[in-house]
């Protein structure tokens, strides 16, 4: 066997030889057959700011790329040689388009409106809006009695008419609306009726600081489940990124979302275009929530990827062989596929039981001895440790078990120095692909150092836990009293067997109640839980373990 392996490493150094001539075109900083490409984009006027952050952070990645953002004239606008960032879908029936993010269309109210206690109490049914949009009143909404018409302002620049059709099973025709120019003539509006209502996208009325609402307006809730109130999983209108990730989790009305695209005349072949809309379809998505659109899901994302297809590149001849040169390729070529099959034949006899051990070790399960847990350190039930250093400050950090379950995380958000945080506080947000948990703080204090590497590093917490994915330091304000409610050395192990219990009772409710999940994804054959169990589950996966198995353990 070993001497099979020699016979093909030579007779790949000799094809190799003889393809010394090629030249791979085009790299991962945006260039095309060895020279460097520029990537224009046009953008639609409500992705000019979304389009040029993305610029940016696309050059700090690489430098020496190229990268024009003109603003399009208009919403559909497609050109040879650019990539088109749109909030519709092209219409022509031969251009390419691409999803890249998710908007909303949303019922915007005055701050000031003396009903929203109960607007905001009992939220807003595809009823109650086809009767506000048909020349309805507040009296919609019980224990109202106002009887005054609902003034509906839309904006030209923020066509959603097709959405409120789909949501509310009503003609625009028969619907009854102000027409202003643009956003800004909309929100003017809206802020000087305190009894109107407005339709726009949520982009446009999220903040400059991408973190809260323009002021004095908010959005109408919609009672998704049509039980006459506002659940507390329907709650997600307080924030443009609570709002967002509502989206994403489906607690939103799918008829009121739409896509926004990337488009082109026909699909892009340039490396440089390739890798641009590859970067935008992954690590790009994090943008898309300062501006107030929602990601695309793991799978959308993967579509895309499939779509752009960034494999290996393909070689180009730069001067043509001559005739015996490429009939000895096609012998090696021809040679290689023959010893290949006689290699695969010979592997599988005999090595049939090696493979399957490979396979299990490949996709090992999850228990308690997978788990490190180092002796010294102080853990807490919101799986998170700490250890006092030396000079008094605490160093804390999130326990192998809870990395374990997310997999490899993609991205931290965390406190500033110089915030105070409780035992029990929200402290740190584990993020993966848009997918997020919140880990609470084990010990009260003020923040002094967090750990910059996990910024670009993230990696680090599954890494080493321990030792480089460290989260914070703190000074302690109630160390001696708050110690006695962790756990130490064998107790935390005995604790950790009755988390295992309660993971596995999780997705088997999960599985059986939900049907969210695939037995596969997380059960291991005898029943034990998968390595990074959470890793490709969906955000509503997610959002239920936060709820169910985080949550309830504090």
């Amino acid at each position: 066997m070993k001497n099979y392996f020699y016979l093909i490493a030579g007779l790949m150094v000799i094809l190799t030889g003889m393809n010394s001539h090629r030249v791979y075109a085009a790299n991962p900083q945006g260039s095309d057959n060895g020279n460097t490409a520029s990537i224009n984009l046009l953008a639609s006027p409500e992705l000019m700011e979304l389009s040029l952050r993305w610029a940016d952070a696309w050059k700090a990645v690489y430098p020496s790329a190229t990268i024009n953002v003109t603003e399009a004239r208009d919403n559909a606008m497609l050109a040879p040689g650019h990539i088109s960032l749109l909030t519709t879908e092209p219409a022509g029936k031969d251009a390419w388009s691409m999803a890249i993010g998710r908007d909303a269309v949303v019922a915007v109210y005055n701050t000031a409106n003396p009903f929203l206690p109960e607007i905001s109490k009992q939220g807003i049914t595809p009823e109650k809006l086809k009767s506000l949009l048909t020349g309805g009143n507040w009296i919609t909404f019980e224990n109202i009695s106002s009887v005054n018409p609902v003034k509906v302002t839309i904006s030209k620049t923020s066509p959603v008419a097709a959405q409120l059709e789909a949501y509310t099973r009503t003609d625009v025709s028969a619907m009854t609306f102000n027409t202003v120019p643009g956003t800004t003539e909309l929100i003017n509006v809206l802020q000087g009726d305190v009894y109107g209502i407005g339709f726009c996208r949520l982009a446009d009325i999220v903040g400059p600081d991408g973190e809260s609402f323009i002021a004095g307006l908010g959005i109408l809730p919609v009672d998704r489940n049509r039980n006459g109130r506002i659940d507390q999983f329907e709650n997600i209108y307080n924030t443009p990124e609570a709002f967002v990730r509502g989206i994403w989790t489906g607690k939103y009305p799918a008829a009121l979302t739409d896509n926004i695209y990337a488009a082109a005349p026909v699909q892009p072949e340039s490396q440089a275009a390739i890798e641009f809309l590859s970067w935008v379809s992954t690590q790009g998505q994090d943008l898309l929530g300062s501006f107030g659109f929602a990601d695309l899901s793991s799978s959308e994302k993967e579509a895309n990827l499939q779509m752009l297809n960034p494999a290996p590149l393909q070689a180009e001849t730069t001067a043509a062989g001559t005739p015996g040169s490429t009939w000895a390729k096609i012998l090696v070529a021809l040679a290689l596929a023959g010893l290949a099959i006689y290699g695969v034949f010979v592997y599988r006899r005999n090595h049939r039981l090696m493979a399957a051990a490979e396979s299990f070790r490949m996709s090992e399960a999850l228990n308690p001895e997978s788990i490190k847990a180092p002796a010294g350190l102080y853990y807490d039930k919101s799986h998170t440790w700490a250890f006092m250093e030396k000079d008094g400050t605490v160093r804390i950090g999130i326990d192998d078990f809870m990395q374990h379950i997310t997999g490899p995380l993609t991205r931290i958000r965390m406190k500033q120095p110089g915030e105070k945080v409780r035992k029990g506080e929200k402290m740190v947000t584990l993020i993966r692909e848009g997918k997020q948990l919140e880990l609470y703080a084990p010990v009260t204090g003020t923040i002094r150092m967090y750990n910059e590497d996990l910024l670009s590093e993230s990696g680090k917490i599954n890494e080493s836990p321990y030792t480089e994915g460290w989260v914070y330091t703190i000074e302690p304000s109630n160390w001696a009293r708050e110690t006695q409610f962790m756990f130490l050395g064998s107790d935390y192990r005995q604790w950790l067997s009755e988390e295992f219990a309660r993971l596995r009772d999780f997705f088997a409710l999960t599985i059986n109640q939900n049907n969210m999940v695939y037995q596969h994804v997380v059960l291991q054959d005898g029943g034990e839980i998968s390595d990074q169990v959470l890793a490709d589950l969906g955000p509503e996966v997610w959002e239920e373990f936060q709820n169910k198995f985080i949550d309830t353990s504090r």
